[in-house]
C-alpha cells in the first residue's frame, strides 16, 4: 500500500511540474509575440499572469503589428527586393 501512494506522489508532482513547464513555455511565447509585433513584453507578460498566456497569444495575434513595426518590415521587404533586381539586372548583362 505505501507503495502505491508513494507511486501516486510521484506522478502528481511530475505531472504538476509538466503543466508549470508549459505554461512558462506560453509565457516566454507571449513574450517573443509581444516583442516581435512591435508591443511591450513586460505589459503583455503581466496581462498574461492576469488573465491566461492562451487568451493573450490569441489577442496578439488579432491585433497584429504596430504601424512602426509594419514600416520597418515593408522597408525591409523593399531592400530584399531591391537586391535580388539588382542581381538578376547584373546576371542579364553579363549574358549580353
Amino acid at each position: 500500500m505505501e507503495i502505491l501512494e508513494t507511486l501516486i506522489i510521484e506522478m502528481g508532482v511530475s505531472f504538476y511540474l509538466i503543466i508549470i513547464a508549459a505554461f512558462v513555455a506560453l509565457f516566454v511565447l507571449v513574450v517573443k509575440s509581444a516583442k516581435q509585433k512591435g508591443r511591450s513584453p513586460w505589459a503583455w507578460f503581466f496581462l498574461s499572469l492576469f488573465f491566461t498566456p492562451i487568451l493573450c497569444l490569441f489577442i496578439l495575434l488579432c491585433i497584429g503589428m504596430t504601424d512602426e513595426e509594419k514600416r520597418k518590415g515593408s522597408y525591409r521587404r523593399g531592400k530584399v527586393e531591391i537586391k535580388s533586381e539588382r542581381r538578376i539586372a547584373r546576371y542579364s548583362d553579363r549574358r549580353k
